[in-house]
């Protein structure tokens, strides 16, 4: 079973195939400036071709038995993993004016990948369904809700995927473990305290700009900073987005672009303040998650930059007083981890119409 994976960005889509038996990707690349026109146009094509190509060096015929996609922003209705029918669109609708630079877009490669791949199951994944459990006091702000109308104003995170299969993978490994600190290492880091299969603090906001600086990414900061930001230097909100998004956290600090595995094993002495600070930024987090959770059972570090988990663990062991065996770097790729869980959305699905009929 042929199985493509795409994973919806906004400086780029992401997509790798896959066979549906479990290892590595047969192909996976990605298209800058994906949401272009012209670009756009010919996304389905540059994806078949690519995927075409690497089956044929296996000597198989390529064919697209299912699509999964992975989607940053779902809200409240979307729960989990959900095979596109006519409700999935107007549930998009719903919910798109609270995510103007993802539900659109979206919106539209679903209907070209529909109208190319004709009869092909499509899986939405989305990253923020397994937030929706998260209590109240977790995710609303102090402010008057009224202020945002048809925008929700309630915090989310964003590595709902890794977040969920990291603690299925830290049940599985060993006895059965129900407090998690889940600490996802991607550009955009994420902390997650999961309880009993359930997240219940995580440094994500309303955006992905809340809680841990990131590659690019300020992470938290006094809101002030912004009103000064417009009020003396004239930034509107463009620039304002722009300088704490990209070219803040790591990049802010340094000078200069760097990931967080390069940040690591850096000695510039810029590269050590920043690393500095992001180590005191998670023992912070850790601390409130742990306390949250009412103790720990294990730590399971995910993302592309993993193995750095390993030294953030040493130090977390030395501040916090952890035993030195309680934590696990968990491997799996987000490509794979989306296809999984499409895969597994669409077996349920077929097998609730079979009992049905």
């Amino acid at each position: 079973m042929n199985i493509i994976s795409i994973s919806q960005n906004v400086s780029r889509l992401e997509y790798a195939l896959f066979d549906g038996k479990g290892g590595e990707a047969i192909a996976n690349g990605e298209i800058g400036n994906w949401m272009n026109g012209e670009i756009f146009k010919s996304i389905h094509e540059k994806i078949a071709v690519h995927c075409g190509k690497a089956l044929r060096k296996e000597k198989k015929i390529f064919s697209a038995d299912m699509i999964c996609i992975r989607a940053p922003y779902g809200g409240t209705e979307f729960k989990s993993p959900e095979i596109i029918d006519g409700k999935t669109f107007e549930k998009l609708r719903k919910i798109e004016c609270a995510a103007p630079m993802h539900i659109p877009v979206l919106l539209k490669l679903i209907d070209s990948l529909m109208e190319y791949f004709r009869g092909t199951p499509i899986c939405l994944v989305f990253e923020t369904s397994f937030f929706i459990s998260l209590p109240e006091r977790e995710y609303v702000y102090a402010l008057d809700p009224g202020l945002s109308g048809e925008i929700p104003l309630r915090r989310f995170g964003y590595h709902g995927i890794f977040h969920e299969s990291a603690y299925e993978y830290a049940n599985e490994i060993g006895k059965p473990r129900t407090r998690i600190l889940s600490v996802c290492l991607e550009p955009v880091p994420e902390i997650c305290a999961v309880k009993g299969g359930k997240s219940i603090m995580v440094t994500g906001g309303a955006t992905p700009l809340e809680g841990l600086p990131g590659e690019t990414t300020c992470g938290d900061i006094d809101p002030l900073i912004i009103l000064a930001l417009s009020e003396k230097l004239g930034w509107g909100p463009e620039e304002i987005n722009k300088t704490l998004s990209r070219k803040s956290g790591i990049c802010g600090l340094t000078g200069k672009k760097m990931n967080f595995t390069e940040l690591f094993s850096s000695e510039d002495p810029k590269a050590l303040l920043a690393k500095n600070i992001f180590l005191y930024k998670i023992l912070l987090t850790a601390g409130s998650a742990i306390s949250t959770m009412g103790g720990l059972d294990a730590v399971v570090f995910s993302g592309r930059h993993n193995r750095i988990g390993k030294e953030i663990f040493s130090y977390l062991v030395s501040k916090l007083n952890l035993p030195a065996s309680k934590y696990e770097i968990f491997d799996e790729s987000l490509m794979k981890l989306t296809a999984d869980a499409g895969l597994l959305a669409y077996l349920k699905s077929r097998k609730s119409r079979t009992i049905a009929a």
